[in-house]
């Protein structure tokens, strides 16, 4: 009997060898950290390379340590997270959760660990303690509780009203900003339905109709709002937008209500000015073709008598032989052209202060329009006291523009030099070419001109005070000249100082498409 009993004893203990055997071969290939602890003391009996590897030991290295020896101090002491492992295993038999761990090197981890009871054969009552590594999984999730955060203080200092709705249109979310036009707190409204917080009966079917268009279609809508108020109505516009669940679905739809109310009354404002500019620019343009029309009469009427005058001085000069009647005719002759000169610049002004005044251009040979239009003037020059000097380069690149409109601004230049200058005065007529224009100066020895005169030269009707009762004219000679020029593309200037003459001058853009052309021959 008793070598039957010796026989069952060393069969159950090569049982239990090779199950301990088996479980051995378990705890070394789980994924998981393994440690087994002596319940008695908490010291450490077992451990898997997994667990070793994972608080930094060589294998055998924790074998005899008290299990507290893992446990970060900077958390909770150490003691009482071991009793407080122990005390649910007292009481349920097994312990689940987060452990904050420390490794051999001082570096902190989290793990999560379950711990349960079993019985050893050698050792009685154990701990099994499996523990994953979760510091990724820990910083994931305090990367994602930051960004919670930041998201919440956004929504929190929005200046827009930001809520999302389930299906029952209930608020299950809504932003600060919902206090400043309501005064009702967020916390009123959460959890309750879109027709629980009062909103008029007009402005709640609004709210209704975009709310289902949503959730029906999941197309996103806009809706605009006036909400009256002891303030001043306010407005917003509303967008309302699905979120859709993991089948596609629309699970929540999320709005967002924009106070819109200083962009509307700048709207409305600026509106306002349009149609007031609108007024103004067809009153403008009304009188403007009044102008036109009275001008088109008053040049008609003007001229009419001036036609047959011209033409019965031309016979009369042609017919009278009598030296003091020819110097007559000869005068009414001047005045009746000079008086039909004056219409026609008074034309021409109003035609391009209504941009009705044509340009006629063609490739141009500036140099030999300045010097037939200088041989010319030199005479006039010299019966008035004056002397004209023409400097003109030999060669100059063509100008796109319109050779009687251009001989005009000229000749008005030169005849101004020589009413203007003193007797025994020098006028001179320069040009010269740049790289991108051609520039064309009239200078005389006048007594100059003021910065005020200056300021106002080019203005239509403007003559100097001492200059109105000794100089005939209406003042529309540089006006039309400057016209003129900036019709070409040019520009117009004037440089002058009292008691130093004055320099008239012009520029034109080159037409580069042609190379420059030699002064022709004068005529």
């Amino acid at each position: 009997m008793a070598a039957a009993d010796r026989r069952k004893t060393k069969q159950q203990l090569m049982e239990e060898l090779a199950e301990l055997r088996v479980q051995a071969q378990i705890v070394a290939n789980v994924a998981e950290g393994v440690m087994v602890a002596r319940d008695i003391d908490n010291v450490i009996i077992e451990t898997n390379g997994v667990f070793d590897a994972m608080f930094g030991y060589r294998s055998g290295e924790l074998i005899g340590k008290h299990v507290s020896t893992l446990n970060d101090p900077q958390e909770q002491p150490p003691e009482q997270t071991v009793a407080a492992i122990l005390d649910s295993l007292a009481k349920e038999g097994m312990w689940q959760g987060r452990v904050a761990n420390i490794r051999k090197d001082g570096s902190r981890f989290w793990t999560t660990a379950s711990v349960s009871h079993f019985d050893h054969f050698k050792h009685g009552t154990v701990t099994l303690t499996l523990q994953r590594d979760i510091t990724e999984h820990k910083r994931l999730e305090e990367e994602l509780r930051r960004r919670e955060r930041e998201l919440q203080t956004l929504l929190d200092h929005a200046p827009d009203i930001i809520a999302r709705f389930d299906r029952e249109f209930r608020h299950l979310y809504i932003n600060a900003a919902v206090e400043g036009p309501t005064g009702t707190r967020p916390r009123s409204i959460i959890g309750r339905t879109i027709s629980e917080v009062g909103l008029p009966d007009w402005l709640l079917a609004k709210w209704l109709g975009a709310l289902r268009s949503v959730f029906d279609t999941g197309e996103p809508t806009t809706i605009e709002i006036e909400n009256p108020s002891p303030l001043g109505t306010k407005h917003y516009v509303a967008r309302l937008v699905p979120e859709l669940a993991d089948d596609g679905s629309v699970e929540t739809v999320l709005s967002i209500s924009q106070d819109v109310t200083e962009r509307k009354k700048a709207e409305e404002e600026l509106e306002r000015h349009y149609a007031l500019e609108r007024g103004i620019r067809q009153e403008l343009e009304a009188e403007r073709d009044k102008r036109i029309e009275f001008t088109r009469v008053l040049v008609h009427e003007l001229k009419t008598p001036i036609t047959p005058v011209l033409a019965a001085t031309e016979l009369l000069l042609q017919q009278l032989e009598d030296e003091t009647s020819l110097r007559l005719v000869e005068s009414i002759e001047r005045s009746a052209s000079n008086l039909e000169r004056r219409i026609d610049d008074f034309m021409d002004l109003i035609r391009g202060e209504t941009d009705m005044l044509s340009l006629y251009l063609a490739p141009l040979n500036l140099v030999l329009l300045l010097e037939n239009l200088g041989q010319e003037m030199v005479l006039v020059a010299k019966n008035e006291g004056h002397s004209l000097i023409v400097d003109l380069p030999s060669a100059i690149p063509e100008v796109q523009g319109d050779g009687d409109r251009l001989r005009q601004v000229v000749q008005n230049l030169l005849n101004n030099a020589v009413k203007y200058a003193p007797m025994g005065g020098e006028i001179s007529l320069t040009a010269r070419a740049d790289r991108t224009s051609v520039v064309v100066e009239v200078h005389d020895t006048g007594h100059g001109m003021t910065e005020e005169d200056l300021e106002r030269l080019f203005s239509p009707y403007f003559r100097r005070v001492e200059d109105r009762e000794r100089l005939g004219g209406l003042g529309l000679g540089l006006a039309l000249s400057k016209k003129l020029v900036e019709l070409h593309g040019g520009e117009m200037w004037a440089m002058s100082k009292k008691g130093q003459g004055t320099t008239f001058g012009f520029s034109l853009p080159l037409d580069r498409r042609d190379d420059p052309v030699r002064r022709g021959s004068v005529a």
